[in-house]
């Protein structure tokens, strides 16, 4: 009938709305420090010759595999920088942890890029909240970037975000570049494809 076809329009509309939105919508993001100490610096293997790139990624979180294209596609433009990869991993793991869903994209860097980021202790000292944080840190450890390099949630292709951190890269400002970081959070990550909370990992 036409009233059951209106009701079925309505809730598709709805439907799509609410998807565009979640889609589109920032996850939140902590205050990197300033001036990276020297301490995390070690931890993250940084000796300070190169600008260092660090993306703080959760292997559960479908929307990385845009962080992880744009960041190839970073690492072409400017192949000077010292990219670290953070993959978080609980220590109290649930019954649906998977460890290699990464893998696909983390094989692709050299061994000593990928460092193990237990409960997310490291993305913590970062700010990185939401899988898809990138913070670039230039040789004398100043922020001259922080937030996501996609333009929303699995987004791929050319985004504002990778040419806004390129240009920082280039021409450090006297404030860090802040974009938003499109991802699910990083200690309670999200079902993406329909915006659902969950617990997994969290301590």
């Amino acid at each position: 009938s036409k009233a059951v076809l209106a009701t079925w329009l309505g809730a598709c509309v709805v439907g799509m709305w609410q998807l565009a939105a979640h889609v589109g919508e920032p996850g939140a993001a902590g205050g990197a420090p300033a001036v990276l100490p020297e301490a995390l610096a070690e931890q993250l293997r940084w000796h300070s010759k190169q600008p260092l790139l660090v993306l703080a990624a959760h292997p559960q979180c479908p929307c990385v595999p845009g962080s992880f294209d744009e960041l190839e596609a970073i690492v072409a433009v400017q192949p000077n920088l010292t990219v670290r990869i953070l993959s978080y991993e609980p220590t109290r793991k649930p019954p649906e942890w998977q460890d290699g869903a990464l893998q696909p994209w983390l094989s692709k860097w050299p061994a000593d890029a990928v460092l193990l980021d237990q409960d997310g202790a490291l993305s913590a000292q970062l700010g990185a909240m939401t899988s898809g944080h990138v913070v670039l840190y230039q040789p004398d450890r100043r922020l001259c970037f922080a937030g996501g390099i996609t333009d929303a949630r699995g987004h791929k292709g050319t985004t504002a975000s990778r040419r806004a951190l390129l240009r920082a890269n280039q021409k450090p400002q006297p404030q860090p570049v802040r974009t938003p970081v499109f991802g699910c959070p990083i200690h309670t990550p999200c079902d993406c494809s329909n915006g659902r909370q969950g617990s997994e990992g969290k301590p």
